[in-house]
């Protein structure tokens, strides 16, 4: 009769793109070996896969290319619901000859689908198909560098524009230990948004290892078989041609071949043949460029050294390559400042010549304001905060910086090009008055401030705080409304006095919200609520209203509640009265979360909701984000309130909008996707459950890297969708992942660690090890009373889960203290009404009835029910306490009142979780006690022979379906069918190391 153990689960709170596909016909394709060694690979007629063909989960929907290393389709993938790009890679008679299989594909593929940078192709997936490898990739819509340099003739602003976006990509696949091997124009792809990705990368690199170190004569290279590497050769380094070993270094080679061909319209070395040209490059004579080419000599300076035969000599790494062209084109623009001064002497009025002047000076004024993100995030910034979060030790710290960086590098770009269409919109196309700018300079300022803060925070981390940095910086605030017109005609008023006191406030409580972003919760608040006094003596009220906010953000982050509650609600009404409506749906918003979900008050809390409705209808939302903020606090709060299906609704809803908006692996999405799924494990969809876990947890391990806690809390939750499954032995390992990862990231003593100890004890109970699971249920309530103090809530689920323990090990004394210990740690914390509280008390109620104290049980579980019902009369939680409720009162010998409140329970489950739910089955063997107590036999036995096949159809527990068995046994007529399952289920409960009394006495009683 025990209610089931509590388990902790991930209740709370990259942009994509898609492979750019090239055409078949590409100018240059890449090599993989050749018949004579003179030409490319001569390829076989490859008719391709016929639409419909499924590759793993993938369904093939056509052709859209091939090359060398294989063929590339439109797919669809029905588990996420969109299209890809899947590349089949081919093997090849002469690659064998190189490789060792395509194992070694396979691995580095998986390497570069753990890659998450906004400039490189998102990888989704790898697998096998028929014994070839498969990558999945994102599908982009756009251009490729070939195709767009022939759309248009392009100045060299505008080229080295894109090509260091193409540089910041190629430098986070060194990062990530990769090498490229083949950067040419047709691998680098410009989509529709504007944004550039590497493409077709690190797919070679086991292709082009050699036995030997390699290092041939380069002067005989003339004579090399092309067919013994992978590459283009007219973008190949000297030692990618010469067979030797290929580091990051030959990338840099062949990005100065693709960036000086762009900017001059040819290669750096030209020849007629194959061999003439590998001699050329080995050599390092470069062709002169045209005449005409305008092209600054710094630039080209820049790509000669790239160009260098001997890898030594070349740039140190792809990051400073990129950095000394980024240095290089703001020099130019402030000698452009100095040149167009003194053009305008010469131009002349008479020739219009000062409007010209004009228009080029605030074009390059605009250019020029949107470099002041370089003071706030630039390389020596970068390598700063790599070195400040390696330092911390955290195991996966490494990773961590590698995924933090390219999203960094992404803000700063997009907060100068805000900055920039900003100052263009107004001083140059016309389009802002004075006010507009005001108001979007503010907004841009708030960003680089922010982002400044959270640099700041993370570069004094500590340890734990580690885990928070990706999704620290995947939440930095949107730059879109910062040039949206509409938008920002919707915030208040700048204010006229005191400008710089208010300032200082501003930039002060943007601090505290990067203490908050990284963990530090403490700290954070004290800085909060500093800031909130000195905001109400500068009196602005837009921005005590922000003051306020923040301080009911971090008390929320504290488990603090009803002091969140009443500072949020403050923020509400004063950015109401104030106009601050940004501000004022921010406060609705967690509102709806903390008093529906944090707090239980599930009507007030939808009541929240509608006040943020409210906030945001004046609110442009383009984006979709704040519906989907929106559809997700709803959802859990309607899954707290058990309104499952309107749960699962709103969760797909927000699912859909921040993956239109983010990409589908943002953490935002990977988030939700994770309420989701503990929200199906609820309703008994294991499977379902199972399978997306399973889909987050990969997207994490890609995202964050495979030591990050959050992969920690995916496994986890894994486990507990394979538990309910009756898949005890995958849980358990997965549970034991999780308890590694928290505890080599996060310490011993973290809570989380003290989570999954928890989870574990349970898993152990249902296993049949009750004295292991109360060694593990032990070990987590020391880690939390050490870690969280004697009067937490988390203690007193650890008292609960071990009084149940307890009264399975025939110890019901016990448990009753312990159980009574929890009851008043729950209700000084969190009132006599919190949900909690139900739970304790169905397991100090089965304490008790082993007590024999009837009438105490009784007045357990009405309680459990009362609170239970507070949240809404038809809760699933409810059917527990009214199941074991008709039990204690039928032992009391009240049948009516016993079936009346067990009818109830099975109504509320069939309702709420379907006929078909696990727990059915245990209501229908409480109504075959009923019957049988009646003396309805007929009837007792029929609900019992269901409740047994269901337990038996469904994969139930061996000690459930041994319940199942007994309680036929003791209703059958049929007494040598009766001892027989007695017999079965006997067995069960000792191969489990359950206590079997009771079966034993009354197969005494039963004679032979």
């Amino acid at each position: 009769m025990a209610d089931p153990g509590h388990e902790s689960l991930e209740i709370g709170s990259a942009p994509s793109s898609t492979l750019g596909v090239v055409s078949p016909s590409m100018a240059d394709e890449t090599q993989a070996g050749s018949d004579d060694g003179t030409g490319p690979a001569r390829r076989s007629d490859d008719a391709g896969m016929a639409p419909g063909t499924t590759v793993g989960r993938y369904l093939v929907l056509g052709k859209l290319g091939a090359g060398a290393m294989g063929v590339v389709y439109t797919a669809r993938d029905p588990e996420l619901d969109r299209t890809v790009a899947l590349k089949l890679l081919r093997p090849r008679e002469d690659l064998a000859k190189v490789v060792s299989g395509h194992r070694k594909l396979l691995a580095e593929a998986q390497a570069l689908a753990r890659l998450s940078d906004p400039n490189v192709v998102t990888v989704f997936d790898v697998g096998e198909h028929s014994g070839l490898v498969f990558v999945a990739m994102e599908l982009v819509e756009g251009s490729t560098l070939r195709e767009w340099l022939g759309q248009a003739r392009r100045g060299w602003s505008e080229i080295l524009a894109v090509m260091l976006q193409a540089g910041r990509g190629l430098a986070a696949v060194h990062r990530g230990d990769l090498v490229h091997r083949d950067i040419k124009p047709d691998n680098v792809m410009i989509g529709r948004d504007g944004r550039v990705r590497v493409m077709d990368f690190g797919l070679a690199r086991a292709a082009t290892r050699r036995a030997g170190d390699g290092a041939g004569d380069p002067h005989a290279s003339a004579n090399l078989p092309v067919g013994a590497f992978v590459g283009t050769p007219t973008y190949s380094a000297p030692e990618q041609l010469s067979g030797r070993r290929t580091k990051a270094s030959a990338d840099q080679f062949s990005y100065c071949v693709t960036l000086w061909e762009a900017l001059h319209g040819c290669r750096p070395f030209n020849a007629d043949s194959v061999p003439a040209l590998v001699s050329q490059i080995m050599a390092g004579a470069l062709t002169e460029p045209p005449a005409d080419a305008k092209v600054p000599a710094w630039l080209r300076s820049i790509l000669v050294r790239g160009l260098a035969s001997e890898p030594d000599r070349r740039w140190p790494s792809m990051e400073a390559l990129v950095l000394a062209l980024e240095r290089g084109r703001d020099g130019a623009r402030r000698r452009r400042w100095i040149a167009l001064g003194g053009a305008v002497a010469l131009v002349g009025v008479a020739f219009g010549g000062w409007r010209w002047f004009d228009t080029e000076r605030r074009k390059a004024a605009c250019e020029t304001a949107g470099d002041a993100i370089a003071e706030v995030w630039g390389q020596e910034r970068a390598i700063d905060l790599r070195g400040a979060l390696v330092a911390t030790g955290v195991n996966h710290a490494e990773t961590t910086a590698t995924k933090v960086i390219p999203w960094l590098d992404a803000y700063a770009a997009d907060w100068r090009g805000a900055t920039t269409r900003a100052c263009m919109l107004a001083d140059v196309e016309q389009q802002w008055d004075a006010d507009t700018l005001e108001r979007s300079t503010w907004c841009l300022d708030e960003r680089r401030i922010e982002l400044e803060s959270l640099l700041d925070a993370l570069g004094e981390v500590e340890g734990p705080g580690v885990a928070n940095a990706v999704s620290a910086v995947a939440g930095l605030g949107r730059l879109e409304p910062c040039t949206d017109a509409f938008a920002l005609s919707r915030r208040p008023a700048l204010p006229v006095d005191d400008r710089a006191a208010i300032v200082a406030v501003r930039d002060d409580l943007l601090r505290a919200g990067a203490l908050q972003q990284i963990g530090a919760y403490d700290d954070g608040l004290a800085l909060a609520q500093s800031v909130l006094a000195r905001a109400e003596v500068v009196a602005w009220p837009p921005l005590v209203a922000q003051a306020r906010d923040r301080v009911g953000k971090l008390f929320e982050r504290r488990g603090e509640y009803p002091q969140a509650e009443q500072a949020l609600e403050a923020a509400y009404f004063e950015a109401g009265r104030a106009g601050a409506t940004e501000v004022a749906a921010a406060a609705a918003q967690l509102l709806v979360l903390v008093v529906g979900d944090r707090l239980a008050r599930y009507d007030d809390g939808l009541r929240w909701a509608h006040h943020l409705e409210l906030a945001l209808v004046s609110l442009p939302d383009p984006s979709g984000l704040q519906a989907a903020a929106l559809a997700e606090v709803l959802a859990q709060v309607h899954q707290a309130k058990g309104d499952y299906p309107t749960a699962r609704r709103l969760y797909e809803d927000a699912i859909a909008r921040y993956g239109r908006a983010l990409g589908p692996d943002h953490p935002d999405v990977l988030h939700v996707r994770a309420n989701l799924a503990t929200l199906l494990t609820d309703m008994g969809e294991y499977a379902a459950a199972r399978t997306l876990i399973q889909e987050g947890l990969r997207a994490r391990e890609q995202a964050l890297g495979p030591d990050h806690p959050d992969v920690g809390n995916s496994l986890n939750n894994l486990a507990r969708a394979h538990r309910g499954l009756g898949e005890f032995v995958e849980a358990g390992a997965l549970y034991r992942r999780a308890l590694a990862n928290w505890e080599t990231s996060l310490g011993g003593d973290h809570p989380h660690v003290a989570q999954v100890l928890n989870n574990l004890g349970y898993l152990s109970k249902l296993q049949g090890d009750a004295a292991g699971a109360r060694v593990l249920h032990e070990r987590a309530l020391a880690v939390r009373e050490r870690v969280l103090g004697a009067e937490h809530p988390q203690v007193a689920q650890s008292l609960t889960n071990l009084g149940d323990i307890r009264t399975s090990l025939g110890d019901p004394q016990a448990a009753k203290v312990l159980l009574e210990r929890a009851l008043a740690i729950y209700e000084k914390a969190l009132g006599p009404d919190y949900p909690e509280i139900a739970f304790a008390l169905g397991n100090l109620a089965t304490a008790l009835v082993q007590l024999d104290e009837l009438p105490a049980a009784e007045s357990a579980l009405l309680r459990a029910v009362a609170i239970v019902e507070r949240t809404g009369p038809d809760h699933p939680n409810a059917s527990l306490h009214l199941m074991n409720l008709g039990d204690v009162v039928r032992r009391r010998g009240d049948l009516d009142r016993a079936e009346q409140y067990v009818e109830r329970a099975l109504a509320i489950s069939d309702a709420k979780l379907g006929g078909d739910h696990p727990g059915r089955a245990a209501i229908m063997i409480g109504l075959a006690e009923i019957a049988a107590a009646r003396g309805h036999t007929p009837e007792a036995v029929q609900l019992a022979e269901d409740a047994l096949a269901r337990r038996e159809r469904g994969g139930a527990l061996p000690v459930e379906i041994a319940e199942a068995r007994f309680a036929l046994a003791r209703f059958l007529p049929d007494r040598e069918r009766g001892r027989a399952l007695a017999e079965q289920a006997k067995a069960a409960y000792r191969a489990a190391g359950v206590p079997a009394a009771e079966v034993d006495a009354w197969l005494a009683r039963i004679p032979d």
